[in-house]
């Protein structure tokens, strides 16, 4: 998870299922990061027309809304892209308070240049992509650089991450129990 590209079987972190398989982000997603544009510049915020995440609105569950958005001149001179309905999106900077703060996003938003998104591909569902995101969350810092204070992680790192992947089928099972179980603790 490295950014380095090795041997899956020299990797897997943990035994699966023989129905189910090892893969890397990049080989069944695409991934995309996006521009922050110009605080300087106020034409890119006033008359604001799409929402703009940042890392600070990763909430590590589902995400319905951000707090900033910009202008539609900011979109076509940033060269800013709408998100599919369903990526997921990972900071990638921010140190070991924010690395790997994550979110499924459910409206059409761009990102800046500090988030990754996880593109849905059509046959992975996005929810147990999500999950398995969270779960890593604790890993990436081994994996962050830089030479300023907060560590960064990039895209290489997360386009060559590991992430089993089930039959569609395990993939919603896995999901449900999740959501009964996070209800359940969210009771208590």
């Amino acid at each position: 998870m490295d950014g380095i590209e090795r041997c899956i079987d020299d990797e897997i972190p943990f035994e699966i299922p023989d129905s189910w398989r090892w893969c890397r982000i990049k080989d069944i997603f695409e991934t995309s990061s996006g521009t922050t544009p110009s605080k300087s510049n106020s034409s890119y915020y006033d008359l604001p027309k799409y929402n703009w995440v940042r890392t600070t609105d990763l909430n590590n569950d589902v995400l319905t809304t951000c707090e900033i958005k910009v202008s539609k001149k900011a979109f076509e001179e940033c060269r800013l892209e709408v998100l599919p309905y369903d990526s997921v999106c990972i900071a990638m900077y921010g140190g070991a308070g924010t690395i790997g703060k994550n979110a499924l996003i459910r409206f059409e938003t761009t990102i800046n240049q500090s988030v990754c998104a996880i593109l849905p591909n059509g046959f992975i569902n996005m929810e147990y992509v999500q999950l398995y995101i969270k779960y890593l969350r604790p890993e990436w810092m081994r994996y962050a650089s830089g030479s300023r204070k907060d560590p960064n992680i990039n895209q290489a790192i997360i386009k060559n991450m590991l992430i089993p992947i089930p039959p569609i089928n395990e993939q919603i099972r896995i999901v449900i129990s999740a959501q009964r179980v996070m209800n359940c603790c969210e009771k208590m």
